[in-house]
């Protein structure tokens, strides 16, 4: 059993308790993502599907604008997947269940209180976000002003925000708006060469698999192949791998496992959740351990 370290965040209190589960994976709150124009720094970048990968077990020195992946499990046992920026100081920004966009001192794992509900949460890893060093250098001195509209507006969280309805961000909503920024409060300007799995919203499945570079490459064997040549931490490479499982070998990139539709929503999963067959897999490994 994995001990918590006490922490005490910003608005929350972190106590010291047991490990959590796995979860499903987020989609973007918002409505359809704009889309960056060819040209534009996000697509002069160095190419994802042939660069190495910068991953990270902890927050450290160095590593401002790095993507860390969480677990998240609630008092109700649903389980889902939080993701946050990492900035300069070593902390977290987020948008955090009941507590909106904020930043808050990194969890390695605890038990987390918001708005008088309980969160159990586990970090799996960082990622770093671009492969090449001049969009990192331009992440890194932006990062405090694309973070701080959202934070001085006090923007809530939500898991699916309605047409026309006041702003509200997903945690995957708000990593995409710092990531690309578009024009605040607008939808972020997506890449166009980040693809989505699922025929109805990007999720936190997609931008992992973006962030590794698998998403260009059109064949399973392909995505193995980078996988392979990755030096990746054995449960990065474990989940990438049982994910690029189920995407289709057509090119297409949409989700084709077995009894699943593009559009389905996985059991267990809140609905504004869909896809990361992975995530279930790994809480389904964890309760039996």
């Amino acid at each position: 059993m994995i001990r918590f370290s006490m922490l005490l965040l910003a608005g929350l209190a972190v106590l010291a308790s047991g490990a959590a589960d796995a979860t499903g994976r987020k989609t973007l709150a918002g409505a359809p993502l704009a889309q960056s124009q060819p040209g534009s720094p996000a697509q002069r970048a160095v190419t994802r599907s042939s660069a190495p990968v910068s991953v990270a077990h902890t927050v450290g020195p160095g590593q401002a604008g790095y993507v860390h992946f969480f677990l998240l499990r609630d008092a109700n046992d649903e389980s889902e997947t939080q993701i946050g920026i990492e900035l300069e100081d070593q902390s977290i920004a987020w948008a955090f269940p009941q507590m909106g966009v904020v930043t808050t001192a990194f969890v390695k794992s605890g038990t987390v209180y918001a708005g008088g509900r309980q969160y159990e949460v586990e970090h799996l890893y960082g990622v770093r976000p671009f492969p090449d060093e001049r969009a990192m250098r331009i992440l890194r001195a932006e990062l405090p002003g694309r973070i701080a509209p959202y934070i001085d507006d006090q923007v809530p969280y939500c898991y699916l925000r309605e047409p026309g309805a006041p702003l509200c961000l997903s945690c995957l909503d708000f990593v995409a708006r710092v990531l690309f920024p578009g024009h605040f409060p607008l939808s972020p300007a997506i890449p166009r060469d980040f693809e989505r799995t699922s025929a109805t919203a990007h999720t936190t499945d997609d931008l992992l698999l973006y962030l590794l570079g698998l998403h260009g490459l059109p064949t399973h064997a392909a995505r193995m192949r980078r996988i392979e040549k990755l030096a990746l931490p054995e449960p990065l490479r474990e989940d990438v791998a049982q994910l690029v499982a189920t995407l289709a070998n057509d090119g297409t990139g949409v989700t084709t496992d077995a009894g699943r539709g593009p559009n389905a929503t996985p059991k267990g999963r809140r609905s504004a959740q869909p896809s990361g067959p992975v995530m279930q897999q790994r809480q389904a490994r964890r309760r039996r351990s």
